[in-house]
C-alpha cells in the first residue's frame, strides 16, 4: 500500500515544507512554485529528501501576465495583493511591521491550469498559502482541484491584504466544489505584545490554516461523475488515515468497493489495514502528533515554558541511567 507516489503542489510554499509532512516526504513528488529566478535555479540544484521535486519559475495566479508583487519585511508576507496597512496597524507592531512593504518587483505570473509539467499529473494534495489569492487562483486551476482529495489552504478571517480571499469565501467556495473541513489550526494576534503573555487572554483569530477533503459520497449523491483508479482509491484511503480521518476512510472503503473502484481480488479491511500500518511503522510520529494536539489547550505562554524546558530535558539523562 505504501510504494505509490504521492503528487504534492505546493503554492506559496517559500521555506520548504512543514515538519508536519515529513511522514509522506519520501514518496512526495513535488512541484513547488518559487518566482525568483535566481532562487528557483538555487532550489533546482540543491538537494531535497522528497522522491521528486520540481521548482517552477512562475508566481501562480489568476492570469498568465506580468503583475506587480508587494515584498514586504518578512519574505513571508510578500503578495500580490497589497497589504490592507490600516487594518494591520491596529495589531502589535511585531506583527504589523511584517507587512510593511519594502519594495516592489516585477514577476511572471500563470495559472495552476496552465503550468504544461502538470498537465498530465493526477494531484494528490494542494497546499496553497498565496497570501489571499486563493480562490483566483483555484478559479484558473479547477483541473487540479477536481483531481486532488486533499487540500491546505490559509486565509485570513479579516482582510489582512486588500480584496483578498477571506475565510469566509473560501468556505464557501470549497464546499461548493465538493470538499468538506476536516481540521482547523487559529492563528491569533494581540493588539498589545504584552498580551500574548498574559494567561486567560483572548487574542483575535487573524489567520487560520485549514484542511479540506474531497466528499466523494456526497459528490455522487448529488449526479457529480466520481471515477478513481484503484490506485488512487487506496492512495485516498491511506491518506485520510494520515491526516487522522479514520473513520472517513473507513466511510469512504465501502463506497469505493461498491463503485468498483477497489477490485474484489483486494481483500477487504484496505481501510483497517493502512491505519494499522500506519501506527505500526510510525507509531512515535502519532504519538508526537498527539501530544502536540494535547498541548494546545495551555495558554501560549504556557506552552513557550514547556518546549524550554523538554529542550533542557532531551540533552540530559535519564534520572534512573545516571
Amino acid at each position: 500500500m505504501k510504494t505509490q507516489n504521492i503528487y504534492f503542489v505546493d503554492i506559496g510554499g517559500s521555506g520548504g515544507l512543514e515538519p508536519k509532512w515529513r511522514d509522506l516526504q519520501s514518496r512526495l513528488c513535488l512541484y513547488a512554485f518559487e518566482p525568483n529566478k535566481v532562487e528557483c535555479e538555487r532550489l533546482r540544484k540543491g538537494g531535497h529528501p522528497y522522491q521528486s521535486a520540481c521548482y517552477l519559475p512562475y508566481a501562480i495566479a489568476d492570469e498568465t501576465s506580468e503583475k506587480k508583487l508587494f515584498v514586504t519585511e518578512s519574505p513571508w508576507c510578500c503578495s500580490l495583493l497589497e497589504p490592507n496597512t490600516a487594518w494591520l496597524e491596529r495589531f502589535s507592531p511585531t506583527y504589523s511591521k511584517q507587512f510593511k512593504v519594502t519594495s516592489f518587483a516585477e514577476v511572471q505570473t500563470t495559472t495552476l491550469d496552465e503550468i504544461p509539467e502538470l498537465d498530465e499529473v493526477d494531484v494528490d494534495i494542494i497546499k496553497s498559502d498565496s497570501q489571499g489569492l486563493e480562490i483566483p487562483i483555484f478559479l484558473k486551476g479547477k483541473k487540479l482541484l477536481s483531481s486532488a482529495f486533499a487540500v491546505e489552504t490559509e486565509n485570513g478571517f479579516q482582510e489582512n491584504y486588500k480584496q483578498e480571499s477571506t475565510y469566509a469565501q473560501v468556505d464557501m467556495f470549497m464546499r461548493e466544489q465538493g470538499f468538506m473541513l476536516f481540521d482547523m489550526e487559529l492563528h491569533r494576534v494581540a493588539r498589545e505584545e504584552s498580551f500574548d503573555r498574559m494567561s486567560g487572554h483572548l487574542s483575535q483569530p487573524m489567520w487560520a490554516t485549514a484542511l479540506w477533503l474531497k466528499d466523494y459520497i456526497g459528490l455522487d449523491a448529488k449526479g457529480e461523475k466520481v471515477l478513481l483508479t484503484e490506485a488512487k482509491a487506496c492512495k485516498v484511503l491511506e491518506l485520510a488515515c494520515f491526516f487522522g480521518a479514520v473513520d472517513y476512510a473507513l466511510e469512504l472503503e465501502p463506497f469505493f468497493r461498491k463503485k468498483g473502484f477497489l477490485v474484489e481480488s483486494l481483500k477487504s479491511g484496505v481501510a483497517r489495514e493502512v491505519f494499522a500500518s500506519s501506527y505500526k511503522d510510525g507509531g512515535m510520529q502519532s504519538f508526537e502528533k498527539a501530544l502536540s494536539l494535547g498541548l494546545r489547550i495551555f495558554p501560549k505562554r504556557w506552552r513557550q515554558i514547556l518546549r524550554a524546558a523538554a529542550s533542557d530535558a532531551a540533552g540530559k539523562n535519564h534520572l534512573l541511567n545516571r
